[in-house]
């Protein structure tokens, strides 16, 4: 690209990141662009303008630079999130990276992607590595304040991820009557009462009223019930691991109010404690105000319990599972859910091995695909669970379950039915749940489609929720010229299946770590990243092309300190504060080349 002597433009290089020294004091240009994209610019750079009109652009930059500046550290983050979202092709940090002495670095799931040493991500491993302090030679660098915003917004993204999942998990599910399927009677406090520490009875007479309406709030994995006339919830009368009665207490954080719901039937629901007694009418009687207690899980009649919506809603699916990050862990073991080796290849086995918090093969993203009906004619809701090490979903490969290329077909649509337990068993489109085959307890035993649908320890699995976050895939798709800072860089943003998200927007939880808003309507820490999104597109805006130093230089000098680049750039010339020198390759990475 040529300058002219009185304007210099910051370069945008179709193979190179670039630190400049002419943008504000550092502007940070990616390489996301096509050779067409290239020449327009270079044709802006060489256009002329009258002083009059160099003065105002001047003015214009200038006041751009004030509010895009800040330490070079703001320039290098957004960047590193452009060469994340082009070559790992999603901004999934907390999986891909981990602190490891003090930095950034890529984690093993990352390293599946990238390489062992990054060399699949060359610009991702460059801007990574420009955290060493070997690099605080570089002008208006300083490797110290870079790689605490890293960090510290790395740890930020995680924080905020673990909380949402806290907050998708803590919601009103709507108000219901229960009633009990041996009677066709309501449980009511007794006579209506609005009292403290009065029992729970099951009731006919009460059936039109708001004594007869429970409000139920999801609290993690378990419920609280909360009747609409007293306004105090479901407790049991003694914290005991027998038979104790059911009655009402003011509402408090207690595990005593904690109670657990199960699908025994269509439409058929058990009522657990945190005992894992089962709710039911005493000595399983049909009488107006029998006592409500906990007891023994018989599987009688006596347990089931149907749930009518009252009022106008809005109500929740209670087979509803948040979309997140799950473990899997089958009850007759312990162990873990898990693809059998860290590959990216179809067809890789999925096995039962003992958990491990810190690998990835254990976690899967667990997504709503909404309802589905099945070739045997079965409609259900129905989810995909993708790995969060390899990228690929769950499959039925005839009674073997593997991972495969994520697609929208019946063989990767699974359903689940809580059993009252705190497990859930795993149904395949052929209705059969997932096992482990043959009630192996040894490690490495396959995961397979069950013979039955017959309720087993070994396959009943919990799912405990990690982190709350939607599966994504990144394809990178234009610039446009109207970003705060200089030009937005567009992504399509979609499902790794190729359905649409959920809600784009909430793709702005994913780049904390380069300095973007800590909240949906908060302030960006990064002016460069402003978030954009416009349908199945999403934007950040990570670069600016700023001459606010004044410098100037001639020929083809690039106005620049630093430049990452995977073609060699090794003397060229280039201008940092103001000196034109030649650009060096650096000893420390091959991709980075200094102005020395």
């Amino acid at each position: 690209m040529k300058f002219s002597t009185s304007r210099i433009v910051c370069p945008l290089l179709v193979t190179s990141l670039t630190l400049l020294a002419g943008c504000g004091s550092e502007g940070f240009p990616v390489d996301a662009l096509s050779q067409e994209q290239v020449a327009e610019e270079a044709a802006l750079a060489e256009g002329g303008m009258s002083v009059d009109e160099e003065a105002e652009y001047g003015q214009a930059e200038e006041a751009l630079a004030s509010f895009c500046g800040g330490d070079d550290a703001n320039m290098l983050a957004a960047g590193l999130a452009v060469a994340i979202g082009t070559e790992l092709g999603r901004w999934d940090v907390n999986t891909d990276f981990a602190i490891v002495n003090g930095k950034l670095e890529l984690s093993a799931t990352g390293k599946l992607r990238c390489g062992s040493t990054g060399a699949s991500c060359p610009k991702t491993t460059a801007l990574l590595r420009l955290q060493d302090d070997g690099f605080s030679t570089i002008p208006n660098h300083s490797p110290s304040a870079y790689r605490t915003k890293l960090t510290g917004w790395y740890n930020t993204q995680k924080t905020a991820l673990t909380n949402k999942v806290n907050e998708l998990l803590n919601v009103d599910e709507g108000v219901f009557r229960i009633k009990s399927l041996l009677s066709g009677k309501y449980i009511v406090p007794a006579g209506g009462s609005t009292t403290s520490g009065a029992a729970l009875q099951q009731s006919d007479a009460y059936s039109s009223t708001t004594a007869a309406q429970w409000k139920i709030h999801l609290r993690g994995t378990q419920r609280q019930f909360k009747n609409v006339k007293s306004g105090l919830c479901m407790d049991l009368q003694s914290d005991v691991n027998g038979q104790t009665a059911i009655v009402q207490r003011a509402c408090n954080n207690g595990a005593t109010q904690d109670f657990r719901i199960g699908a025994l039937n269509a439409g058929e629901w058990t009522l657990r404690s945190k005992h894992n007694l089962a709710f039911m009418p005493q000595s399983s009687s049909t009488a107006n105000n029998a006592a409500i207690v906990q007891n023994t899980v018989t599987g009688g009649t006596a347990e089931k319990f149907v749930f009518e919506k009252q009022g106008s809603g809005p109500w929740r699916d209670l087979l509803e599972t948040v979309t997140a990050v799950y473990s899997l862990k089958v009850a007759h073991t312990g162990m873990g859910m898990a693809v059998q080796s860290m590959s990216t290849s179809d067809g890789i086995a999925v096995v039962q091995q003992p958990y491990v918090a810190t690998d990835d093969r254990f976690h899967w993203y667990v997504t709503q695909l909404g309802s589905y009906t099945y070739p045997n004619g079965v409609t259900q809701n129905t989810y995909q669970m993708m790995n969060r090490a390899t990228g690929k979903c769950l499959d039925v490969s005839g009674t073997q379950l593997v991972q495969k290329t994520c697609n929208t077909g019946y063989t990767q649509r699974f359903g689940y039915v809580p059993t009252g337990n705190l497990r859930n068993v795993l149904y395949t489109y052929n209705g059969k749940t997932v096992d482990v085959q043959g009630g192996s307890t040894s490690s490495s035993a396959k995961v397979v489609e069950g013979s039955s649908n017959t309720w087993q320890m070994y396959n009943m699995w919990t799912m405990d929720p990690i982190i709350a976050i939607e599966p994504h895939r990144l394809t990178f798709s234009h610039t446009t010229n109207d970003g705060p800072c200089g030009k937005y860089y567009w992504y399509n943003i979609k499902q790794p299946n190729g359905n649409s998200l959920a809600n784009p927007g909430n793709s702005w939880i994913q780049l904390i770590f380069s300095g973007g808003k800590q909240s949906a309507g908060g302030a960006d820490q990064n002016p460069h990243i402003a978030q954009k999104v416009s349908g199945d597109l999403v934007a950040i805006d990570p670069v600016y092309g700023l001459d606010g130093s004044g410098t100037t230089g001639t020929g083809s000098c690039t106005a620049a300190c630093v430049s990452v680049s995977t073609t060699s750039i090794a003397g060229n010339c280039c201008s940092c504060n103001g000196a034109n020198k030649k650009f060096v390759k650096s000893t420390l990475n091959p991709n980075i080349y200094q102005c020395l």
